[in-house]
C-alpha cells in the first residue's frame, strides 16, 4: 500500500499479515502516534513513526522507516 506525502494522525494498527507500508520519503509519509503491528510478515519503507513501534508478529522489517520512539519487539526475526 503506498501512502501519499501527509500527516496522519493517530495510532494505527496493522493486523493482516504480509502488509507493506510505503511512504513518500521519511519526514515527508508522517505517521504521528504509535503504531502496533499483529500481522506476521509486514514491511514498512520510506515513512516515519512519530511514536513507538510495537510488534506483537514475526518477521516485521522496518529498516526502511524512521522511528521516533521505541520499538518494542515481542515476536521473532524482526529487524529495524
Amino acid at each position: 500500500m503506498r501512502l501519499q506525502a501527509a500527516r496522519y494522525v493517530g495510532g494505527l494498527t496493522i493486523s493482516p499479515n504480509k502488509v507493506t507500508l510505503i511512504g513518500a520519503g521519511a519526514g515527508r509519509t508522517v505517521i504521528e502516534g504509535n503504531l502496533t503491528i499483529t500481522g506476521n510478515n509486514c514491511v514498512l519503507r520510506n515513512l516515519t513513526v512519530t511514536g513507538s513501534v510495537i510488534i506483537r508478529a514475526n518477521n516485521a522489517d522496518l529498516r526502511g522507516a524512521q522511528i521516533g520512539g521505541q520499538v518494542i519487539s515481542q515476536g521473532n526475526n524482526n529487524v529495524w
